[in-house]
């Protein structure tokens, strides 16, 4: 299915193409996985790939203001385990978790009371 207008949704929900810093946006699809590999008294490499591979998603916002640090965080609420539709030559389904979240201070408007926040690297790592 060709691009309909989001590149995520978690749980159903579109993320918002508003808050991702475009040119930070990558997939690596697929990754391999290993289990017990490892090199012998030799150097040679003995390696022990798993069947099951793994996508995962980077990316950093822009700068959040605090609506959309909330509106982040709503998405997110539930990083351990979530459902996401991601576009990769066409839209795919996995079981994702995201690690933690880090929101640095960027500056306060002392007249609106607004805090914006520095872009965050956000991951999404398939189970």
């Amino acid at each position: 299915m060709p691009y309909q207008g989001y590149l995520l949704k978690v749980n159903g929900v579109i993320f918002p193409n508003k808050l991702i810093a475009f040119g930070t946006f990558s997939i690596t699809p697929r990754q391999r996985q290993d289990k017990d590999s490892y090199r012998d008294s030799t150097g040679y490499l003995h390696r022990n790939i798993l069947p099951h591979k793994v996508t995962k998603i980077e990316f950093n916002t822009k700068l959040l203001h605090e609506s959309d640090k909330a509106e982040l965080e709503n998405i997110l609420r539930n990083r351990d385990e979530y459902t996401l539709e991601y576009l990769d030559g066409g839209y795919q389904t996995g079981t994702f978790y995201s690690p933690d979240l880090k929101f640095d201070v960027y500056d306060i408007d002392e007249i609106s009371g607004d805090i914006r926040y520095k872009p965050v690297r956000i991951a999404m790592i398939e189970y």
